[in-house]
């Protein structure tokens, strides 16, 4: 079991390296100047058909979707956590809203005595 664990680890690792790799400018320029190698040379025009074509598409493009799905469930994972750890605050932020209303609604009950009280002083001057 820990060797299968190990290659799908390993798979994953190698698809996200993959797939972070060859989305760059630089594999778009190598990508590019593979393609334009037959105006060159035009004997090596059946290689680079053969690797464009079958290589390209059998082999990388799979990996490449791996990678983006590997890459789009740690997304999915970061999210969830930062959506618990926002509704955990919300609900300690509610609660400490509870709080201050109960100590609003008190202070309140205590300026309205206390107005009372300097009401009937004033009255009785």
């Amino acid at each position: 079991m820990k060797v299968l664990n190990a290659i799908k680890q390993f798979n994953r690792w190698l698809a996200i390296k993959v797939t972070q790799s060859v989305g760059t400018m630089t594999t778009a320029y190598l990508f590019s100047a593979w393609a334009l190698l037959p105006l060159v040379f035009p004997r090596l025009q059946n290689l680079v058909a053969y690797v464009s074509q079958d290589y390209i598409q059998l082999v990388l493009l799979p990996v490449i979707m791996v990678g983006q799905a590997v890459m789009g469930w740690a997304s999915e994972k970061r999210a969830q956590e930062t959506h618990d750890a926002v509704m955990a605050e919300l609900s300690e932020l509610r609660k400490l809203n509870e709080s201050q209303a109960a100590e609003i609604a008190e202070l309140k009950a205590i300026h309205r005595e206390l107005e009372a009280k300097l009401g009937r002083r004033a009255h009785e001057r």
